[in-house]
């Protein structure tokens, strides 16, 4: 495994240790300041985020409708800067639901996570 590999696990690793245990500020840290958010249009809360800020105000939209402490990374793939996650969880109306994000580091820190929903049916009815 290459250093750039080994970083961006690390980087992201720890991302996804710090949000899923509640902790905003040590995920955050392993952000850029101007990191950038994908979501799927279709939802609520799609579209694009910019920023720390906007990554935390798009967690407390999300947490309405997905029980985020449902949460368990399940995998995590890395090559080079970039490191995609597969999850699984589920609604607050108990619809299992798996999802994928892919993470792009640079100089340290992810600048950019693309967001993806197996079956978008399955959060349709959560937030209908």
């Amino acid at each position: 495994m290459n250093s750039e590999t080994e970083n961006t696990r690390k980087v992201v690793q720890a991302m996804y240790q710090a949000a899923l245990a509640g902790d905003m500020a040590g995920a955050t840290a392993t952000m850029a300041e101007d990191l950038i958010v994908h979501e799927p249009l279709f939802l609520p809360w799609g579209g694009i985020s910019h920023g720390k800020q906007a990554f935390i105000d798009l967690l407390g939209r999300i947490g309405t409708h997905l029980d985020m402490s449902s949460l368990i990374l399940e995998r995590l793939v890395v090559d080079g800067d970039m490191a995609v996650s597969y999850m699984s969880g589920t609604t607050h109306g108990g619809r299992h639901l798996l999802a994928s994000e892919r993470s792009t580091v640079r100089d340290g820190k992810i600048v950019e996570i693309t967001v993806f929903y197996h079956d978008a049916g399955e959060l349709v009815p959560a937030i209908a």
